[in-house]
């Protein structure tokens, strides 16, 4: 499988330097006997904690096959970068100090690491082939970190998807070239209209509106490719401006705090100056994203358990509700 020749860049005076494909480092590890599995709490973008299996190597057991000398100052560096332009850092200190190892990992549930390769767009579809795929819980990779309460980042503590460099000691902080983002995703299915029993309330300023499936396809519908880090979806549905403005009575004010939920009692709350104007996209650079409600994905219905409509909202994942049914405000 090619994603299994993606490379692993190694640099930094501490370290030898090189690069390793995923099939040497894995080879390398089991050589000396460093391969393990282990459960680490991961925090999902909707707030919540899984637990996930990952097998790899400990990165600070890993290190000296690298060339790291054993007698290495507890305070030589260590980062890693990422395809998605994620940087962490550490110290030697903390890598070997810490409760739970920070692992450099190969797998997830007992399968390979999948996703984007150093040769393709970062946003593209998953492996499919033999059950790898995201929905199998084993996708950003084929090489991620994986950290609980140690380093300094953005997603610290966490787990750093697509992994490509490994640096330790003094290095110049480049990092190999990855994958545009503004890749051309193709043309956006064929549009899709709002199925039966979708149904949205509106409350505002003490008043409810409610939404079914013909007064949703009646309003202004927004159909483009939106953007995460694991992927960009062709969504469809109605920008959540729209139906402010349909609901609202001439002169009325907008309330100042908006509030998205679902039946099940997930909720988050709305910026009114983004839902109102968009925002410009982080992960699209150039292109402007309203929040909306969605209700078909690639060109067909929401997949069960995700509609019959989903809040998207590109720049914040949290704000991905499934099963959208309120906005209040």
């Amino acid at each position: 499988m090619e994603f299994l020749n993606d490379t692993l860049a190694v640099t930094g005076s501490a370290l030898r330097g090189g690069a390793l494909t995923v099939t040497e480092l894995v080879r390398l590890a089991r050589e000396h006997g460093l391969e393990r599995t282990l459960s680490y709490t991961l925090t999902t973008g909707g707030g919540q904690e899984k637990a996930v299996r990952f097998t790899g190597a400990d990165l600070a057991v890993l290190l000296p096959l690298l060339g790291l000398a054993e007698d290495s100052p507890a305070d030589t560096p260590v980062s890693a970068a990422f395809k998605d332009g994620l940087r962490l850092d550490f110290t030697l200190a903390q890598l070997r100090r810490a409760a739970k190892p920070v692992l450099l990992a190969w797998a997830a549930g007992g399968l390979p690491l999948v996703g984007p390769t150093g040769m393709e767009p970062l946003y593209t579809v998953f492996t499919e082939a033999e059950g790898l795929s995201k929905a199998a819980g084993n996708s950003g990779g084929p090489l991620r970190l994986v950290a609980e309460g140690v380093g300094e980042g953005s997603n610290a503590p966490g787990c750093g998807k697509w992994l490509c460099l490994l640096a330790a000691g003094d290095w110049d902080g480049s990092v190999p070239a990855r994958p545009t983002r503004e890749t051309d995703p193709g043309p956006l299915p064929p549009p899709v209209q709002p199925p039966a029993e979708a149904t949205l309330t509106l409350r505002l300023n003490g008043r409810e509106t409610r939404f079914d499936a013909a007064a949703l396809a009646a309003l202004p519908r927004t159909r483009a490719w939106f953007a995460a880090r694991d992927g960009r979806f062709a969504f469809e549905g109605v920008p959540l401006r729209a139906l402010l403005e349909s609901a609202l009575l001439p002169g009325e004010a907008l309330p100042a705090r908006l509030y998205a939920a679902n039946p099940g009692g997930y909720g988050h709350e709305l910026p009114t100056e983004w839902v109102l104007r968009g925002a410009e996209s982080r992960y699209q650079p150039g292109q402007r994203r309203e929040p909306i409600a969605a209700w078909a994905m690639n060109g067909a219905p929401l997949p069960s358990g995700e509609g019959p409509l989903r809040l998207v909202a590109e720049n914040e994942i949290a704000c991905w509700i499934k099963g959208l049914s309120e906005i209040t405000g």
